[in-house]
């Protein structure tokens, strides 16, 4: 992918190998959606749009 696309590809990467048995499915992302959620009200989709916006975005950041 082009360097531009690196950002995009590393918020919806998820890692290919199983966890082992009795192990709970959370990922990085998930993680991050629920801090979102929590602490701004955003929900993974409104975040990835505020991204594109830098001075809507940094005020985000500084939130949190």
């Amino acid at each position: 992918p082009a360097l531009d696309h690196m950002p995009k590809a590393a918020l919806r990467w998820t890692p290919p190998r199983r966890r082992k048995q009795g192990r709970p499915r959370t990922t990085w992302r998930w993680t991050v959606m629920a801090n979102l959620k929590e602490m701004t009200g955003l929900t993974w989709c409104k975040a990835l749009h505020a991204a594109k916006d830098l001075s809507c975005w940094k005020q985000i950041v500084e939130t949190l």
